[in-house]
């Protein structure tokens, strides 16, 4: 968000390769392809990592990609 609000015109992508553990958090994170900002990235990556996965039955152990573009196609 905080990007956002610096740059109205941001724009780029980044997949952000994720694994998650038995009990539904992510035990690594890469980001990927990235072409926006650093600090953009780096705050994404850090969203992400926060984030469980409360079906963790159907993904856990799993390599999961999560791509982002902004701004977000229409």
């Amino acid at each position: 968000a905080e990007g956002k609000k610096k740059d109205k015109e941001l724009q780029g992508s980044v997949k952000i390769k994720i694994t998650v553990d038995m009990k539904g958090k992510i035990k690594s994170s890469k980001a990927m392809d990235k072409t926006l900002p650093e600090p953009v990235v780096a705050c994404m990556v850090k969203v992400v990592q926060a984030t469980p996965f409360p079906e963790v039955d159907k993904c856990w152990n799993s390599a999961l990609t999560i791509p982002s573009t902004f701004p977000a196609p229409r």
